[in-house]
């Protein structure tokens, strides 16, 4: 809040019912009447973090399949 500019990240938490959960935060500072408040935004961004992970694990698999392919291949991007 010091600093007034807006500040952003993602939290891993693990629920007492053993769940993970991704959150994504974003905080701001805004002042009303003289006084300084805080502006806290939170989103559940599990879903879009378990599709992160399983697309890695998908190019891992590409990138293994054609590094230990015997047929020739072009290399696109």
């Amino acid at each position: 809040m010091r600093t007034g500019q807006e500040q952003s990240g993602e939290l891993r938490h693990l629920t007492t019912f053993g769940k993970d959960v991704w959150l994504g935060c974003t905080m701001s500072r805004f002042i009303q009447r003289g006084k300084y408040f805080l502006h806290l935004v939170v989103q559940d961004i599990t879903a879009r973090k378990m599709m992160e992970v399983a697309l890695k694990e998908n190019d891992e698999m590409l990138r293994l399949f054609i590094e230990n392919s015997p047929a020739n291949y072009y290399k696109w991007g």
